[in-house]
């Protein structure tokens, strides 16, 4: 079955040095891969990703002054959504 976004990404305006955190809910279980500004993410010591069934999360430790209007976007088979992340 072709997954349907339930609960879309949402932009996030975060203090610098905070953790920014971006979910979506899907209808049904499906891998899907992180992207900052059209860059894959892995999961590294910065960028931290969970998934558990048909909810998918970031979060971004650390959020820099230079990360302040990046496009976050999450792709899976059939679904692509994007948010922005703004520093305040």
């Amino acid at each position: 079955p072709v997954a349907k976004i339930q609960a879309p990404l949402q932009d996030a305006l975060v203090p610098e040095g905070q953790d920014a955190s971006f979910s979506i809910e899907l209808s049904a279980s499906v891998i899907g891969t992180w992207f900052l500004n059209g860059n894959q993410l892995q999961e590294d010591e910065r960028f931290s990703i969970r998934r558990s069934r048909t909810h998918q999360s970031l979060r971004i430790r650390g959020v820099r002054d230079t990360d302040n209007g990046a496009e976050i976007t999450f792709i899976a088979y059939g679904i692509r959504d994007s948010a922005a992340l703004y520093i305040q």
